[in-house]
């Protein structure tokens, strides 16, 4: 998906690494990340991508990275589409 202005979107939960793209250079706290590790600043630059903050509780990718609840899981599924908002939810393993 590109967005209108002809840019891929990024989506991140991370404030941090926010905050070290949008400084535009090293601090005292990021000097020790390594010059290839910054090249997403690079393709930011060149208008190739646009970074965007996401709320972690809408961040679809934190379901493949951690464990979650059954609840979140359920959030988890709606964010991919794999279920439908109209219809009763099925049940997971071990409910009642």
């Amino acid at each position: 998906m590109v967005s209108p202005n002809g840019r891929i979107p990024v989506f991140t939960d991370s404030a941090n690494s926010l905050n070290i793209l949008h400084q535009g250079g090293y601090t005292r706290t990021t000097r020790w990340l390594d010059n290839r590790y910054l090249f997403v600043a690079d393709i930011i630059e060149k208008n190739v991508i646009e970074i965007s903050h996401i709320a972690g509780t809408q961040n679809p990718a934190d379901g493949f990275t951690k464990p979650l609840e059954r609840e979140a899981f359920r959030t988890f599924l709606n964010l991919l589409g794999m279920t439908s908002r109209t219809k009763p939810q099925p049940q997971l393993p071990g409910e009642t």
